[in-house]
């Protein structure tokens, strides 16, 4: 169970582990380069979106005594769901289906927690155990939260009291799971177990990011409120115990062969990230001893072994009956320095067919997966100010990536707009980020003014006004303000959602579309 993670943490946490200036370019095998090219441009696709309580819901959860529970938007879903598989696929291990009724009852989880009025992190319980049901949340909702906690990953985030915001990405939210040293005992490798379960075939998600301006679920600290964040990751009735084969590879972390140098790094030195070794229910093990673990660098010869109390032993998560989890210390890890990790003395026993296994080996090599990133990325027109070169009072379609992801978003013809960074795909195109992931392709951008930015006229009823949002849809939040009636105002973009159409008037700022009239 995990309490008071840093919110800060970003896609790939802070590194302690210092890497190497100089790599050896032909060291990799030609298996290796193939497998690496690979892992980074599946993680260039990622979706970097950072998600707070304005933009994670299709429908806001509500505390209130007409309780409503509400839904993550289908892009946070996907989004993570593509994450996930990307993460597995690390590991060799099949995708796992997400499920739609299971993504409810992980937030029905995450919603009981934050139900709850004591939030210093004491909520966040399996089964809910002894937490005390609020009156507006009737007994069905409590009984699915109890069922997705019990049988489940769960997580509070809570921010640094210098950001209200509870927010991350999902690889954010996935890697906390997966890298799993934010609990009381680092050693346990519970959760990272469950998500690199071999008997999972379906999950849900449901992640729950409250309104720092809500009372009734907010952390105060000193004057400030500070929203936070609930995670459950729901397994129920996806998990089978059910193996057809005699003997499935152990699962190793790091993994086998290449693995990125990031997930094996910390964002807090008191508690490092522990490695693991774990065998699944078709094998038996009888811990009389613990095993003798013994870590050999093929480039420097250096041999690393572990210390007997660096060494536990747990079993029962996620399908393992026996995991060893490790820490190797003064080692000063480098990209392309590949160990061999041997393990002796396992006393292992296959169930089906009675085969012993005392001895286990495997080879590691170390990347730098964050390094695609910078290196694919073009940043020499930073700052540039383009325009976007359309049709007059049509605007062009947004992309959350470069060519993918399209949104429901339209930049329109005549607006200027500032590169952030731009990105060649492989068909020679050229892709321009103009802000938070927005991309456009070159082909509707120009240097020089081509066109008038549109106005929009706001016409409602004389004397009144129209109300002005922060967002759009149903995440959208109300600012205090109104734009009267007949008042003219520039528009950037425009949004449709479930055949709605919004305009923006820049930044984030938002107004309902039927209440303008917007002309070239």
């Amino acid at each position: 169970m995990k309490f008071f993670k840093k919110i800060s943490m970003v896609i790939l946490l802070v590194t302690i582990l210092q890497t190497s200036n100089s790599i050896v370019a032909d060291a990799y095998t030609n298996e290796q380069q193939a497998q690496i090219s690979l892992f980074k441009n599946e993680y260039q696709k990622l979706d970097q979106t950072v998600y707070n309580y304005q933009n994670i819901y299709n429908q806001i959860p509500n505390f209130t005594s007409n309780s409503l529970i509400g839904s993550n938007s289908r892009s946070y879903q996907q989004n993570y769901d593509q994450a996930y598989k990307f993460v597995r696929l690390l590991f060799g291990l099949d995708p796992v289906v997400q499920s739609q009724d299971d993504n409810q009852t992980s937030l029905t989880g995450a919603y009981d927690m934050a139900a709850v009025p004591r939030n210093d992190g004491s909520n966040v319980q399996h089964g809910l155990s002894n937490l005390p049901k609020p009156s507006y949340v009737n007994d069905e909702t409590w009984r699915k939260g109890i069922t997705a906690t019990r049988f489940g990953n769960i997580a509070n985030i809570v921010p640094h009291n210098f950001n209200n915001y509870a927010k991350q990405t999902v690889m954010d939210n996935i890697l906390d799971f997966v890298v799993d040293n934010n609990n009381y005992d680092p050693k346990s490798v519970g959760h990272r177990s469950w998500m690199l379960s071999q008997a999972l075939n379906r999950y849900g998600i449901g992640t729950l990011y409250t309104n720092p301006q809500s009372s009734q679920t907010i952390i105060n600290q000193g004057s400030q409120h500070l929203a936070v964040g609930y995670q459950v990751f729901y397994w129920g009735e996806g998990f089978s115990d059910e193996y057809h084969i005699p003997l499935i590879e152990p699962l190793t972390y790091p993994a086998n062969n290449v693995f990125p140098l990031e997930f094996l790094n910390s964002n807090n030195p008191l508690k490092p990230v522990y490695w693991s070794i774990a065998f699944n229910e078709a094998q038996n093990i009888i811990p009389e001893h613990k095993p003798q673990i013994k870590l050999t660098n093929l480039k420097t010869h250096q041999v690393t072994n572990i210390l007997p109390n660096d060494i536990s032993y747990e079993s029962q998560y996620g399908g393992y009956n026996t995991i060893f989890t490790y820490l190797p210390r003064g080692i000063n890890l480098k990209v392309d320095e590949p160990y061999q990790i041997d393990f002796s003395q396992l006393n292992l026993k296959s169930m089906v067919n009675n085969k012993k296994i005392d001895n286990y080996s495997y080879k590691v090599n170390f990347f730098n997966l964050s390094e695609s990133i910078s290196n694919n990325f073009d940043y020499s027109n930073e700052g540039k100010i383009v325009y976007i070169n359309y049709l007059p009072n049509y605007g062009v379609r947004i992309y959350q990536k470069p060519g993918e992801n399209p949104s429901n978003i339209f930049a329109f013809h005549g607006t200027s707009w500032k590169i952030s960074r731009q990105y060649h795909d492989i068909n020679g195109r050229i892709w321009s980020d103009l802000g938070n992931n927005q991309w456009i392709s070159n082909d509707y951008l120009t240097n020089e003014i081509n066109g008038r930015i549109p106005v929009g006229t706001v016409k409602y009823i004389k004397g009144y006004g129209i109300n002005l949002w922060q967002g759009y849809g149903p995440s959208r939040i109300f600012t205090g303000r109104r734009l009267q009636d007949q008042t003219r105002w520039k528009v950037f973009k425009k949004a449709i959602i479930n055949n709605t159409y919004w305009f923006n008037l820049g930044g984030n700022l938002w107004v309902e579309g039927k209440y303008m009239l917007v002309v070239p």
